[in-house]
């Protein structure tokens, strides 16, 4: 199918694998097997480290997008598979996870996410960082809305690093991760410099969502108000003096 030069989005994908967490069985060698727009890859096989396997892989790729009519971004799917090592050098899946890249084509900076596992037996998780540049001038575009439900909570993924000693810091690799549902790229806003030294301009995003994370401060403000009443010193009404003839009837 042709499709005009203007209405082809042209990306360099830096893909980041880093690790899986909360991994139930305490023994075995694992890896991350992806695949994107006919290309593939895989990590280095890893054994269990605390209940949790670092690879750190890093790959970049080159993909393409179609600006549909409407301006909408056409999908890219990465398709990360998580296999184990099993004997006779055969492997079994231990979760898929499906990632529209589309969804993450206008954040300016790069996106560190826990995401869970799909089709999987295990409540595992696995991080994965994406960070999209525009190779190519094109027309203006608007990107899909970001599946939500895929990844954890910012608390949640606060709660999964603490759990996990002895692994990489994997603070220095996160960065805002915060998208617009319908951002579109104009020639005003953040000054973005592409590969071949021309300079292009990116809308802010819009930071509105942090919103979300209300019902998880009121939780919180809640579980400490229990707290509080648990280990408090609780409040003893004296008893009224009684006579010693009054307490024999």
């Amino acid at each position: 199918m042709f499709v005009a030069k203007n209405r082809l989005a042209i990306f360099e994908v830096r893909l980041g694998i880093h690790d899986l967490t909360n991994m139930p069985l305490p023994i075995g060698r694992y890896y991350a097997k992806y695949r994107l727009q006919g290309t593939t890859g895989a990590t280095p096989k890893k054994s269990i480290k605390h209940h949790a396997v670092y690879w750190e892989y890093q790959a970049r790729h080159r993909v393409e997008m179609i600006i549909g009519k409407d301006g909408l971004l056409s999908s890219c799917m990465l398709v990360v598979k998580v296999k184990r090592e099993e004997r006779q050098g055969k492997s079994s899946t231990m979760g898929v996870l499906n990632l529209d890249l589309s969804q993450y084509a206008a954040l300016p900076n790069e996106v560190s996410r826990r995401y869970l596992l799909e089709d999987s037996k295990v409540n595992s998780n696995i991080r994965i960082s994406v960070n999209m540049s525009l190779l190519e001038e094109c027309d203006p575009f608007r990107t899909p809305p970001i599946n939500r439900a895929q990844f954890l909570s910012e608390l949640d993924e606060i709660a999964t690093d603490f759990s996990c000693p002895g692994g990489p810091d994997v603070s220095s690799t996160t960065a805002n991760s915060h998208s617009s549902h319908t951002t579109s790229l104009h020639k005003s806003g953040i000054p973005t410099t592409l590969s071949n030294g021309e300079s292009r301009s990116f809308l802010p995003i819009d930071d509105s969502d942090l919103e979300d994370l209300a019902p998880f401060k009121r939780s919180a403000k809640k579980n400490d108000d229990i707290i509080d009443n648990l280990f408090s010193k609780p409040r003893i009404r004296p008893l009224a003096a009684v006579h010693p003839k009054q307490r024999a009837t």
